[in-house]
């Protein structure tokens, strides 16, 4: 009887937050003109492709564009891997207000289920008291709020993070790399991370689970080369173009280098590329030296952080994946007998600093000052890795290598 009854509150609730975030979806979608935002950029890419014809090809994609009422036009070319493109072709079968609307409702899903994931690697006693700080920290911090307006891709991707780490803390190696490589639809955040994390698994002599990246690369490479046999080639030339667009406004090291060196595209690409060798350098270091006594939520944690400031193309909505260290961290602070108060006040000191740093963005008219927020993380990071304070009774298990 209390099992059914159980299953009953849990279907309700499920059907209570669903009308919640449809409700919050079709108010986000009607809050600008949603041919002109980056939603657009994805569902044209998967109609195209169910259409048969190329987003690389610029008249088609701009053709795309008139067609369907969009005036803002920030790309010539589709700027993604075509895996991304065919990852959308479900929503790209409906119209494009509906599919907009759906793609929202299913990002605060994603944010959700990931966030009960990493909850669900705690111990029970502490699920539901930091669900509620860490739900509201998650729905107030700026990067989500962007990401839903836009119509973007870090809800997604949070998910798949939290899956990776969650896998990895049970021992299975196999499941979670090949879950990671899905981090490749959105190359460049998703290659840094893959990038970073893969040196930590070659040093742990995790072959296999490299594999499975590997493996899991491939098949997004095969099912771009059924569809387009030369994407690689045209998906390059696009996302170059891309990058000549935005290179150094990104709030990351590229934009601090910008800062530092008045807009001298020369001092930008020597000063950006010292601190981007030096962060991976430091990183190698540590994960070598210190490998028997990283958790895994640790290294998860520190390959996000740097790969959100060495990446030389980021946007605020990417900066959502800085609140999966924090939450991580804050459970394990929790498990370690960390005050309530302390703890659950991380998550909320960052959405302040978010707020912060978009007060000076306005003012300086362009994203740079939002690198505080990585920043920030990565002091944290480093705190907790350090002084390591979740070593005796860490609920992330520290495998054995």
């Amino acid at each position: 009887m209390k099992q059914k009854y159980t299953k009953v509150v849990w279907s309700l609730g499920i059907i209570a937050v669903s009308i919640l975030f449809l409700w919050i979806a079709v108010r986000v979608v009607n809050l600008h003109t949603y041919q002109n935002s980056d939603f657009f950029t994805f569902w044209l890419s998967g109609r195209m492709v169910l259409t048969g014809q190329n987003p690389y090809l610029s008249v088609a994609w701009l053709n795309g564009h008139t067609v369907n009422g969009a005036t803002w036009i920030p790309n010539q070319a589709y700027p993604y891997p075509l895996p991304n493109a065919i990852f959308f072709t479900p929503l790209s079968l409906l119209p494009l207000y509906e599919a907009f609307v759906a793609w929202v409702f299913l990002s605060q899903w994603f944010i959700l289920v990931g966030l009960i994931i990493l909850l669900m690697g705690s111990p029970q006693k502490f699920r539901f008291p930091y669900f509620i700080p860490l739900a509201a920290g998650l729905a107030l911090f700026r990067p989500t709020i962007v990401q839903m307006v836009n119509g973007q891709f870090s809800g997604f991707m949070f998910l798949v993070l939290a899956g990776v780490v969650m896998f990895w803390k049970n021992e299975k190696w196999w499941q979670g790399s090949f879950l990671l490589a899905l981090l490749a639809l959105k190359p460049n955040i998703g290659l840094p991370i893959i990038g970073l994390i893969v040196i930590y698994l070659l040093v742990c002599r995790k072959g296999k689970a490299v594999l499975a990246i590997l493996i899991g690369g491939i098949i997004l490479l095969l099912a771009g080369i059924i569809v387009n046999p030369g994407w690689v080639f045209e998906f390059l030339s696009a996302g170059g173009a891309k990058l000549m667009q935005t290179f150094g406004y990104a709030p990351s090291i590229w934009g601090l280098s910008r800062l530092v060196c008045n807009g001298s595209l020369y001092c930008i690409i020597w000063v950006g590329s010292i601190i981007s060798i030096l962060l991976i350098a430091g990183f190698v270091t540590l994960v070598t030296w210190g490998k028997r006594n990283l958790t895994i939520a640790q290294v998860s944690s520190l390959s996000i952080v740097l790969a959100l400031l060495i990446t030389t193309h980021i946007w605020p909505y990417d900066q959502l994946l800085l609140a999966l260290p924090v939450i991580l961290m804050t459970l394990e602070l929790a498990e370690n007998g960390r005050l309530f108060l302390l703890n659950s006040s991380i998550i909320l000191t960052l959405d302040l600093l978010a707020v912060v740093s978009f007060m000076i963005n306005m003012q300086a008219e362009n994203e740079i000052a939002s690198t505080t927020l990585t920043v920030a993380v990565l002091g944290l990071v480093l705190w907790w890795i350090f002084s390591n304070p979740g070593r005796r009774n860490s609920f992330v298990s520290r495998e054995k290598i």
